[in-house]
């Protein structure tokens, strides 16, 4: 009987002095390494990009919000120097989204406006699209105070204007 306890006390303690089994997905069990954990990304909140990765180039806008009368946008960060707009237009009758890439300009100095160029999709197809955004105080018809100016230029379409915050 002593044998067996001895036995038992062993296998106890073997179990607790092992490092402790991360528990298995939701979708059913299977074999986990810690090791194999480690060396992942951390997982990125949906809406979210993932952290810049050593040496990649990003884009100076995480996100950008501006508006005028009769139109407003919505730039937000797809990773890199990609950009998905959201563009609405017409006292809010037209709506579409595309794509803008940063378009980085050597030897640029403080104050230079930010250029995005891409396309904005919509139901007769692609247009071209440029937005440029400065950092120069602007307030709007509300009087409500912004950092930035903005100007969207839409292929076929009279340059727009008005004022907009970076996210920081």
């Amino acid at each position: 009987m002593h044998a067996v306890s001895v036995a038992i006390v062993a296998m106890l303690l073997a179990g607790a002095c092992a490092p402790a089994a991360k528990p298995a997905p939701s979708g059913g069990p299977q074999a986990i390494d810690a090791r194999a954990d480690d060396a992942l990304p951390p997982p990125v909140a949906k809406g979210k990009r993932a952290p810049p990765q050593p040496g990649e180039q990003v884009s100076p806008v995480i996100a950008f919000r501006g508006h005028a009368e009769h139109w407003s946008i919505h730039i937000e960060s797809a990773g890199g120097y990609a950009h998905d707009v959201d563009f609405t237009w017409g006292a809010g009758s037209e709506h579409a989204t595309g794509r803008l890439q940063y378009q980085p300009q050597p030897g640029a100095v403080a104050g230079a406006p930010i250029l995005l160029a891409g396309t904005l999709d919509g139901g007769a197809g692609g247009r071209a699209m440029r937005v440029e955004i400065t950092p120069a105080g602007c307030t709007d018809d509300g009087d409500e105070v912004f950092t930035h100016t903005v100007r969207v230029v839409v292929d076929g379409m009279a340059p727009m204007s008005g004022c907009g915050d970076l996210a920081k």
